[in-house]
């Protein structure tokens, strides 16, 4: 994937709280559940994970 912040809506400086905000809205939108398209919310939920992990690990660089 090549940005996740950006398929998510984020700079690359968000923090773990703002991707997980983001995510929060952004699963009640795409669920496939919801009526979303299920391939679309895999890239989302890959780009969270991915995210995510760039988050934590700005934060604290020694933990990855």
């Amino acid at each position: 994937m090549d940005n996740p912040f950006a398929l998510l809506g984020l700079t690359e400086l968000a923090d773990v709280s703002e991707v997980r905000e983001r995510w929060r809205e952004l699963l009640f939108t795409h669920h496939p559940d919801l009526g979303g398209d299920n391939t679309h919310f895999m890239q989302l939920r890959q780009a969270y994970n991915e995210a995510l992990d760039a988050a934590h690990n700005r934060k604290c660089p020694k933990c990855g």
